[in-house]
């Protein structure tokens, strides 16, 4: 169902696969306790974004300390506005599906854009790496990697060895400050 939809006891009631509960996002922060960096997606469902926003700044004003331990994501920009000038890093994501295509539109308005990998293709895309942190999402084989290596910052990647994309990431790292 959609979390909105459903009450704390109804969460509390929902279990993992793994037969663990389902953790609650102050629960998380607790646990975490801020030793490692900490990306947190807000999700805009049925135009919640005023509401998402208020919440969640309330419970992370509440745990977190140093706020650059804990990085914004969202398709929305909307959900991200209220943290400006909060200390958070905002990461406006942005898919290539037509309807998330806010790169352009609003770049200007985060410190950091999370990109589709697919955006790459155009060179006009390529070249936000000299202005912004840059992300691309999702990385699955090592030609994905090699493409997009020089115009990102990081990479958010699965099925890939850490090690691996360590390595090429921090190449692409020591050539752009030669």
């Amino acid at each position: 169902g959609v979390i909105e939809h459903l009450t704390l006891k109804e969460l509390e009631e929902y279990h993992l696969p793994n037969g663990e509960n389902l953790p609650l996002l102050e629960d998380v922060l607790k646990e975490v306790n801020e030793q490692i960096p900490i990306v947190l997606e807000l999700k805009v469902v049925e135009k919640n974004y005023k509401l998402l926003a208020k919440i969640v700044k309330e419970m992370l004003d509440k745990c977190i300390k140093d706020k650059k331990n804990l990085l914004l994501i969202s398709f929305d920009p909307r959900s991200l506005w209220p943290f400006s000038r909060c200390g958070y890093i905002r990461s406006l994501l942005c898919s290539y599906e037509k309807q998330y295509r806010y790169v352009y539109r609003f770049r200007h308005t985060v410190e950091s854009v999370d990109l589709d990998q697919n955006y790459f293709k155009e060179y006009k895309y390529r070249k936000y790496v000299k202005r912004h942190f840059v992300n691309a999402w999702t990385i699955e084989t090592m030609e994905q990697l090699a493409f997009i290596h020089p115009y990102v910052d990081t990479v958010t990647f699965q099925y890939l060895e850490i090690d691996e994309v360590r390595k090429i990431l921090n190449y692409s790292r020591n050539l752009k400050k030669k």
